[in-house]
C-alpha cells in the first residue's frame, strides 16, 4: 500500500495481484470471514485523511473464463480500439505535414544513435563554412 497527495486530497494506492505462485487466488480467499483484500481496503477506509482509494489489479484474469474476458473487452473497449485505429493514420499524416511545414527532414539513426547522412547532408547543429 502507498499513499500519495494530489490537489484533490490524499489518494491511497492498493496494488493487488490476481495470482500468487504459492497461493492461488490469495487476495480473494477468506480470512476471518472476509476476503484478504477486504482487510487491507477496510484499513485504508478507516483513515479519515484518505479521500480516494485506487485498487490496481487485473484480478479478473484467471477468475473469469476467456469468453467472458473477451465479451468485456469487446463490449467495453471496441469503440476505443476503433477510434485509436482510425486516428493513428491521421496522427502520422498531421506529423508529416508539420514536419514539411517547418522544413524538417526525417533523420535515420544508426545503432549508436548517430544520424545516417546522405551525400552532402549536414548534421543538425553543425556549422557550415563556405
Amino acid at each position: 500500500m502507498s499513499v500519495a497527495s494530489i490537489d484533490q486530497g490524499l489518494v491511497a494506492l492498493l496494488p493487488m495481484k490476481a495470482h500468487s505462485q504459492r497461493v492461488s487466488g490469495k487476495n480473494f480467499r477468506l480470512l476471518g470471514g472476509r476476503p484478504l483484500f477486504r482487510w487491507m481496503l477496510d484499513a485504508l477506509l478507516s483513515i479519515p485523511a484518505i479521500d480516494t482509494i485506487v485498487i490496481n489489479t487485473v484480478a479478473w484474469v484467471g477468475i473469469l473464463s476467456s469468453q467472458k474476458i473477451m465479451n468485456v473487452v469487446l463490449s467495453s473497449y471496441s469503440l476505443k480500439i476503433l477510434i485509436a485505429l482510425g486516428l493513428t493514420p491521421l496522427i502520422y499524416l498531421a506529423h508529416a505535414l508539420v514536419q514539411r511545414g517547418f522544413g524538417i527532414e526525417p533523420v535515420l539513426l544508426d545503432d549508436s544513435g548517430e544520424p545516417i547522412l546522405s551525400d552532402g547532408a549536414v548534421p543538425v547543429g553543425a556549422t557550415v563554412r563556405g
